[in-house]
């Protein structure tokens, strides 16, 4: 059961994201590749720095206000970014209040018990879910 389950997940995971072991794999040795590079740019401006200035001191904090001047840039960016998210899902939230539920005239087990040809004649019923007419034309 869990090792149904398990694949259940995964299936779940590379259908929405295309995402595969090999891809995890891969995404680890880009990873560690991009973080050796840095460490060797680092040392390579530190150096020289230091045969710039003439004092490995300087050097040193010329490299921490270099990451200092970065670590400002992209806690402003994460602020805006945040600001803006936080904007999108506040209208978001209005927009879904102001909006009629449909939750009791949508059911699918409603509609099949025949309740909903009582309740309203003139509102047409949804045959299929938006995502599974979609998925249905995707596969066609």
């Amino acid at each position: 059961m869990l090792k149904s389950l398990g694949r259940e997940i995964t299936l779940a995971v590379q259908a929405r994201s295309g995402v595969t072991a090999t891809a995890v794999v891969l995404l680890a040795l880009i990873a560690l590749a991009v973080l050796t590079a840095f460490a060797f740019f680092c040392v390579a401006g530190y150096e020289w720095f230091a045969v710039q200035t003439g004092s490995s001191v300087f050097a040193a904090l010329i490299m921490a206000g270099i990451f200092a001047v970065l670590a400002l840039i992209a806690a402003i960016i994460c602020a805006a970014a945040r600001r803006r998210t936080r904007e999108r899902a506040i209208l978001e939230r209005a927009a879904r209040a102001r909006a009629p539920s449909c939750r009791w005239r949508c059911s699918d087990s409603w509609r099949r018990s025949g309740r909903a040809s009582i309740a309203s004649a003139s509102t047409p019923a949804r045959t299929t879910t938006p995502k599974l007419a979609e998925t249905r034309r995707l596969s066609a």
